[in-house]
């Protein structure tokens, strides 16, 4: 980056036009509100690396504040696992459940957005990718542990762990922003089919280590199965996943 950048200065006195993506330095001083923002977490003692899934407290609850954003359903502060200029990732809170529709509010460093009328249902079930698309190879872990993908595929029969959420509420019942500390099975019922066969559920409910709301699914696939890619669909409380994602079959 260093060499590219001096080459690029080099060029500049030789006459030559130069578009500098080397050392993407902006050609404007940082704006006061980002600088307070900045100082305002060192002052809070925001000084360390932070995980990837937000800023988990002592108590082992995700907060509800990540660099100046926060987001409310009905007034309540939902757990932030990140925020960006084009992206906030935000869990529902399971207080609305219940409820027909929810008001969303999103704010940044206390200017808010307009608030957004969202519908609500019990279950709305979601399988998740390893490219976070919702679509392809599924962030699937084969029976030996390994993450499942077309070079490291699952054996027709095997057990494999399946990543998502919207599956509905625990039993025991999960609180809001919690980290799961053990299992906790879905309070109602979860179906499963792989390449459109019926898939045997070994356990479906919280995933340990993962905040509340994050779900951990057990399944053994089909002895049937042919080689190559294998839709999974899940259903819970009438409602199914997404048909676009694929589990690789030895």
């Amino acid at each position: 980056t260093l060499a590219a950048g001096a080459k690029a200065r080099q060029l500049r006195t030789e006459g030559k036009t130069v578009y500098d993506f080397s050392l993407g330095e902006p050609d404007f001083n940082t704006p006061r509100h980002i600088c307070d923002a900045a100082f305002k977490a060192m002052l809070d003692g925001h000084t360390h690396y932070t995980a990837a899934a937000g800023i988990v407290d002592p108590t082992g609850v995700l907060g509800n504040s990540l660099a100046g954003v926060e987001v409310r359903f009905n007034g309540m502060l939902a757990p932030l696992f990140a925020a960006s200029s084009g992206l906030v990732t935000a869990v529902v809170p399971w207080e609305v459940d219940g409820s027909d529709t929810v008001t969303l509010q999103l704010s940044y460093s206390g200017r808010q957005a307009s608030p957004l009328k969202l519908a609500v249902a019990g279950t709305s079930p979601g399988i998740f990718s390893t490219d976070s698309s919702g679509s392809g190879n599924g962030a699937f872990l084969n029976e030996d542990g390994t993450l499942n993908s077309p070079d490291n595929p699952a054996k027709a029969g095997s057990m494999i762990t399946i990543s998502g959420t919207g599956l509905g509420q625990t039993n025991p019942a999960s609180a809001t922003g919690v980290v799961a500390t053990g299992q906790a099975p879905l309070a109602g019922t979860l179906t499963a089919t792989v390449a459109g066969k019926p898939a045997r559920i070994d356990y479906a409910g919280a995933a340990p280590g993962a905040v509340s709301g994050a779900m951990q699914v057990r399944l053994r696939l089909p002895s049937s199965l042919t080689s190559g890619p294998a839709a999974v669909v899940v259903t819970a409380g009438g409602q199914s996943s997404q048909g676009t994602v694929t589990v690789s079959i030895q």
